[in-house]
């Protein structure tokens, strides 16, 4: 398990890179680890109601 830690924060850098670029399901998984506090951050409510607020406002969009 102690090996699969150093890509935790490559994979919230892809996460942030594809929500950054619209991609809603991102968007929708970055607010669900913040609200949980998974893949090593901290909890953050404010963080993901921002994420799950952005994605809604891109479904609307389409």
């Amino acid at each position: 398990m102690e090996k699969e830690f150093p890509k935790i924060p490559k994979a919230l850098y892809w996460y942030k890179t594809a929500a950054k670029n619209g991609n809603v399901n991102a968007m929708k998984e970055l607010g669900s680890i913040y609200a949980e506090g998974d893949l090593g951050v901290q909890k953050d409510i404010q963080e993901a109601k921002r994420w799950n607020d952005m994605a809604r406002k891109a479904e609307q969009k389409k």
